[in-house]
């Protein structure tokens, strides 16, 4: 006894019960109540009547209600507007002070003071205190509604009569309220996935499978973080800049890495205004997002009031692109940390995606259309860059780098597949190279230079510190991804030995030999001078490539493997050996290209999305079931499919060479 009192008092714990709970043959106490709780207000009480041999322990306990915290938020209420009444309001406005005004400022600061005057009118700021789940499916259903206060009315006869028939009643009623709440959340669901698919999974966590959390469960949100996260992602591009820097100065041979893409044009782009049609067509092209920048404008309400505020807007946007001028309230962006995988308490293992103003986006989306047209039109990015291109998508990237592989190792040589990875690829871009490469692309920068000049962030609310952006391009906004392919489209042209694949900042290097020691080592040394070149390139442009993301794996026959015995290639004082599997734009490929590796990650996803579809079967109908079986299963079989199941050509006097993966003839392997 004396041992277990001490174990109680090293666990904090105190027996609440003091009476024996065994009286024959003799008295013991057998049932125990353990707590941690020091100020518990109870008590304990011994019933006479015994349950197999034991006497039942009654235990009163005032226990503090828990209460969900409520959640205090202010927006507008848009979907309560009357869009008539707002446009109309709109077209009586005095829009003269916007044609007259002298700079592209001035003229946003008329825009917006127009603009607010109408939604203020029309759709005034409304705080909502919420204190339970949302449940919109329950909103003004009168059957559900009346079926609750008949619950709620046997229930309280249950409780004062205490009668089977009134228990009864009672279950009868909440099965009742149940049923219905059931089949109003299964149509609520549905209707919401045939009107709005896009936010139709985010709904899905919201209603059906959001995890219980007590009332002191810590918060996922910026809450106390704001500051720390804002000062990480503006030091980003600054620090990769100086590491790259020392890194060039510690080097012992220097690459000479000026401007340098893939074509120069002789022909210059210079943006010109836009017409109401292509500003029409850009706005149209834009995605459904709801999210707002600072201004407060959303997307869904410029395309409600669009044949109102059009010519407004277009003269706005051809003011910004005649006078080469981009307006400083559009500048500030809105960062939102969006977590990767890792531990959360690390910043690193979060992206920052910028919500920008709605109409700098659509100014941004009418110069992307320009310059997107002329870079095609003229071929001025290089072939082997898949990102962000019509026509080359990342099934195309996949499928050109397992055919390169395929038709080296039906030659009988062993390939090497070598990945690389920028670090904050996106966040580091040097603003002075990218103009500079801008020009020598054809293309007039005196737009972009105002673009990227005196830059702004703010992590969480407005209120919060901006601070400065000397590096990066915005995540989030439409000419971004275009900049950051400019940025490092030349990198092709330094490539000495092999093949390059890319896909944005996803690079692949490609290169193959014979399975001969002599050969063998060439190749090695090929793939050690192809990745000591690009570390230079990366280091001459700011830019950090990331020794944890680089891996290579030779692919070949087994026998052919088997000849290449210890190869390792060592980067920057590390030493990397070949791995088994290698995972290219999501794909895992293996050395013999079995897809075995592959197909069991996606039996693992496939079934970890059945069984989420399973948790919310009861929610959805059958029809809506098999739609999402068809949209989220079905896919990762497709590349696979595409990969394993893509035929090939083979040269002349080759129609019936022998697979030398799996040694059937091509008619009949799955791989040609």
């Amino acid at each position: 006894m004396r041992n277990f009192c001490t174990a109680l008092d090293d666990l904090n714990l105190h027996q609440l019960v003091d009476q024996p709970t065994h009286l024959h043959p003799t008295p013991t106490l057998l049932d125990l109540i353990l707590t941690s709780e020091t100020g518990l207000q109870y008590s304990v009480k011994v019933l006479p009547d015994p349950v197999a041999d034991h006497q039942p322990v009654l235990l009163r306990a005032a226990a503090p209600r828990q209460r969900r915290r409520p959640t205090v938020t202010t927006a507008r209420p848009w979907g309560r507007v009357n869009w008539d009444a707002l446009c109309l309001s709109l077209l009586l406005a005095d829009w003269e002070p916007l044609h007259t005004a002298g700079t592209v400022d001035e003229k946003l600061d008329a825009f917006m003071k127009n603009w607010n005057a109408a939604v203020d009118t029309h759709c005034q700021p409304v705080t909502v205190t919420s204190r339970r789940p949302s449940c919109p499916w329950l909103h003004g259903d009168a059957q559900i509604t009346r079926a609750m206060k008949e619950r709620d009315e046997a229930r309280r006869a249950w409780e004062s009569q205490r009668t089977p028939d009134s228990r009864h009643e009672y279950t009868q009623c909440r099965n009742r309220v149940k049923s219905l709440q059931t089949l109003a959340r299964r149509s609520f669901m549905c209707d919401r996935l045939s009107t709005n698919r896009r936010d139709f999974w985010s709904r899905i966590k919201q209603f059906t499978l959001r995890p219980v959390k007590g009332v002191d469960a810590p918060s996922d949100g910026l809450s106390g973080r704001a500051d720390a996260f804002n000062a990480h992602f503006a030091a980003v591009g600054p620090r990769i800049a100086a590491e790259a820097a020392a890194a060039t100065r510690d080097s012992t041979t220097q690459l000479i890495a000026g401007p340098r893409p893939f074509r120069v044009c002789a022909s210059a782009l210079e943006l010109r205004p836009a017409t109401l049609p292509e500003l029409s067509t850009a706005i149209s092209q834009m995605s459904g997002s709801r999210a707002v920048g600072i201004d407060g404008v959303p997307l869904h309400a410029v395309k409600k009031c669009f044949p109102v505020i059009a010519p407004h807007l277009l003269h706005l946007i051809n003011c910004s692109i005649v006078t080469r001028t981009f307006p400083d309230a559009w500048k500030t962006a809105r960062v939102t940390p969006v977590y990767k995988a890792g531990d959360r308490a690390d910043l690193n293992n979060f992206r920052p995606i910028s919500i920008l103003s709605v109409l700098s986006k659509i100014t941004e989306k009418v110069v992307c259309i320009q310059l997107t047209s002329y870079l095609l039109e003229h071929h001025v990015l290089t072939p082997t860059q898949y990102a962000y291109r019509p026509r080359h998508s990342t099934e195309d990237a996949l499928i050109d780098t397992v055919e390169w592989l395929a038709r080296a190792v039906d030659n009988g040589h062993v390939a090497s597949l070598t990945t690389i990875d920028l670090s904050k690829a996106f966040d580091s871009v040097d603003h002075g190279v990218l103009l500079e490469k801008l020009e020598w692309c054809g293309v007039a920068s005196e737009w972009f230079r105002s673009y990227l000049r005196d830059r702004r962030q703010v992590v969480g609310s407005s209120s919060s510190t901006q601070l400065p952006l000397s590096h990066g391009v915005p995540q989030g906004s439409p000419v971004g991804p275009i900049l950051s392919l400019i940025f490092i489209n030349e990198l092709s042209c330094f490539l000495p030995h092999g093949s390059i694949l890319s896909y944005a900042d996803d690079t692949q290097l490609l290169d193959s030999s014979p399975p001969d020691v002599t050969s063998l080592s060439h190749l090695k040394l090929r793939v050690k001078e192809s990745i000591c070149c690009l570390q230079m390139w990366f280091q001459a442009n700011s830019l950090k490539m990331n020794p944890e993301k680089t891996d290579f794996t030779l692919v070949g026959t087994k026998s052919s493997i088997q000849k290449t015995g210890n190869f390792h290639i060592s980067i920057s004082g590390k030493t990397i050996y070949p791995s088994t599997t290698v995972k290219v734009l999501g794909v895992l490929l293996d050395q013999h290209l079995t897809w075995e590796a592959h197909i069991s990650a996606v039996v693992r996803r496939c079934n970890a999305i059945l069984v989420s579809l399973f948790k919310i079967r009861h929610h959805l109908n059958h029809d809506v079931l098999k739609l999402l079986v068809y949209v989220h299963v079905f896919p990762p079989y497709t590349i696979l499919l595409v990969c394993v199941g893509r035929r090939r050509r083979l040269p002349s006097g080759q129609g019936t060479k022998s697979c030398s993966l799996c040694r059937q003839t091509r008619h009949r392997c799955p791989s040609l």
